[in-house]
């Protein structure tokens, strides 16, 4: 079957997570994303208030701001890229 063979592909590939200081993130020059004040800061009150959910590195842009603006001093980094989005 094609999907458990997909899936088995996906196991053998482990992720290392890695702590970095938050300040060593930089986001991506061509991002063409841009958000408001509003929402980034709607964002790093969540993040204070509940946590990371997504690592900064899946989800650059908004969140890393946010997770500045939430004081954190580190932030995963799964080493994966953007290869769930």
């Amino acid at each position: 079957m094609r999907t458990k063979a997909l899936h088995t592909n996906m196991i053998k590939h482990d992720l290392a997570i890695q702590y970095v200081p938050i300040d060593l993130l930089k986001p991506a020059p061509y991002n063409p994303r841009r958000w408001n004040k509003d929402a980034t800061a709607q964002l790093a009150e969540s993040i204070q208030r509940y946590g990371m959910v997504d690592p900064v590195i899946r989800a650059f842009g908004r969140t890393l701001s946010s997770a500045r603006s939430a004081a954190l001093e580190t932030q995963t980094h799964s080493g994966a890229g953007n290869s769930r989005r």
